[in-house]
């Protein structure tokens, strides 16, 4: 059957990718046949979309524009040929939501999944990602769909009201959500993130090693977005482990506290130095994500305002001891008891969560047989 897969792909975003791959994969493998629809709003473009230089207004600013060009086009290309190898066809692009409602997809079905699709401040209120512009009786399943806000202020409530009536299943990533959704009379249930649909292995499969020389041994610091704790935890995190740091991150302004930078990472060299890293250091959803996977010494720190995704994940398997939010917190913790533990029981919670991702799904579409 024909899936339209509405989610947060068409970016260039590690995290965006790869949860995309993952849930077209899993669909592909219950016999369906993913579409990923490529929805392109203004307010997605990725930051690091590869931009035409232009004369600043000084030397300094044109040479950083010059070196930021070159970057971003590396990456991008990156991403660019994992999505063509990897992921399933698209459909045609759709730029604005009334293109999508004046030529709606022609699929079978619909599962909006992942990320923060179900964000309204991220989406910038857009009912496309609640499939507003379908109007035959098809299944609409939302597949772990995130809103990601600790809180939500009225008109936030308001609008996923008004649009999730339009979903007939309804499966959220976080707790908090599935929490917000009941409040609002939506039966709705929690799902595993995508990425978490599959073991190390079949990441491992998907690896590229980095060009760059790496140590043997390192701290892998993946930031989601700056937080002032992260310049002051990151050297304790060094003076406890003895280790380098190697940051993900194409910004032109580089790391203090960090060794070595990967300015150019796509999706499989992200994979790479994940499960090559010894620690990671990160406050990061799909960093925390691959952590788990690839059963890694973590330390996670708050987000200024999204802490719900990462607090939630934690809750799940058990991990709550790993965020800190306090430099007298990490301080006062034991690491070596809590990294010796390591993952004891998580496995067996993912495998658990992994069925029940598959009978939701089953169920979920078994509109369209």
């Amino acid at each position: 059957m024909k899936i339209g897969v509405l989610t947060i792909h068409d970016t260039f975003s590690i995290g965006a990718t790869l949860q995309a791959y993952a849930l077209c994969r899993k669909l592909s493998e219950m016999g369906h046949e993913p579409e990923l629809i490529a929805y392109s709003p203004e307010y997605l473009y990725s930051i690091y979309d590869a931009r035409v230089i232009g004369i600043q207004e000084d030397l300094k600013s044109t040479v950083r524009s010059f070196f930021a060009y070159k970057r971003n086009a590396e990456m991008k290309k990156k991403f660019i040929e994992f999505k063509e190898r990897f992921h399933p066809p698209m459909t045609t692009r759709y730029y604005r939501k009334e293109e999508v409602k004046q030529n709606p997809p022609q699929v079978d079905a619909y599962v909006c999944g992942s990320d923060q699709i179900w964000n309204p401040e991220h989406i910038m209120y857009d009912d496309t990602f609640f499939c507003g512009f379908e109007k035959r009786l098809v299944p609409k399943v939302a597949y772990a769909a995130s809103i990601g806000l600790d809180e939500l202020e009225e008109k936030d409530v308001a609008f996923l009201k008004r649009h999730c009536k339009n979903m007939t299943a309804i499966g959220v990533r976080e707790d908090t959500a599935v929490t917000q959704l009941w409040e609002m009379g939506f039966s709705a249930v929690q799902n595993i993130d995508p990425t978490l649909l599959y073991d190390r292995d079949v990441w491992k499969e998907l690896e590229v090693p980095v060009t760059q020389k790496l140590p043997s041994k390192y701290i892998l610091y993946y930031p989601l977005s700056e937080n002032s704790i992260e310049y002051e935890l990151l050297p304790l995190v060094k003076a406890y482990t003895g280790l380098p740091c190697v940051v993900i991150s194409p910004s032109l302004r580089g790391y203090k506290h960090a060794d070595y930078q990967i300015c150019c990472a796509g999706p499989q060299e992200y994979l790479y130095l994940f499960d090559n890293a010894e620690v990671v250091f990160t406050n990061s959803f799909h960093a925390l994500s691959f952590s788990i996977i690839f059963e890694k010494k973590s330390v996670l720190y708050e987000h200024k305002t999204r802490n719900s995704r990462l607090e939630s994940l934690l809750r799940l398997v058990n991990l709550e001891e790993r965020l800190v939010r306090t430099v007298e917190e990490f301080k006062v913790k034991d690491w070596k008891t809590i990294w010796r533990k390591g993952y004891i029981g998580c496995k067996e919670i993912i495998w658990k969560e992994q069925k029940q991702a598959d009978i939701y799904l089953k169920e979920a579409l078994s509109e369209c047989k």
